[in-house]
């Protein structure tokens, strides 16, 4: 691997997943009374042990370098929460504060929370804390096939095969009237 493979892109992957959960909310406003869902509010749990370094070939496109800050303002402008696991106990380091306080800051400013885990016990009991404050009511499971569809799906592949066959069949009668007299 070379040094332009490696990057952390912890913006982009907090706009890209709350820019998923939107798309869902607006999904589930569409289907009204008939989506298996109803999101109320949501919550991104990221689990990292980096901090925020794009990859040196995308600082010039401004999603996949996003700041953590912009992407926690626009999780927070969609009422979404972030959870920031850090793994990295060598966080706590006075050389990584900064960055520590940055995740700390883009986790509050959201009404979510920072956890730095320094043992890998601390994750279930985090994950059971969190569960307890994101509460939502999940509906009864619902057959795939019942469910309704937002878009309707056209084929043109049958009236393709028509006008090619309409045309291949006259293709074979002009062949064998008109153009069978033809030098």
């Amino acid at each position: 691997k070379g040094q332009n493979d490696d990057g952390t892109a912890i913006g982009y992957a907090i706009y890209k997943t709350a820019t998923l959960i939107e798309n869902l909310k607006e999904a589930s406003k569409k289907l009204e009374d008939k989506a298996p869902y109803d999101i109320k509010g949501a919550g991104i749990v990221l689990v990292t042990d980096g901090l925020q370094d794009p990859n040196p070939l995308d600082k010039d496109n401004p999603t996949r370098s996003m700041e953590l800050s912009q992407a926690a303002q626009y999780a927070l402008d969609h009422d979404i929460r972030l959870y920031v696991l850090n793994v990295e106990p060598r966080l706590n380091q006075a050389q990584y504060l900064p960055n520590l306080n940055e995740m700390k800051r883009i986790a509050e400013m959201t009404h979510g929370a920072f956890y730095l885990i320094e043992r890998p016990s601390q994750v279930s009991e985090i994950m059971e804390t969190i569960n307890e404050l994101e509460t939502s009511e999940i509906k009864e499971p619902i057959n795939p096939s019942e469910l309704p569809t937002l878009y309707e799906r056209v084929s043109y592949t049958y009236p393709f095969f028509l006008g090619a066959f309409i045309l291949l069949s006259l293709l074979v009668l002009l062949k064998a009237t008109y153009l069978r007299t033809l030098p």
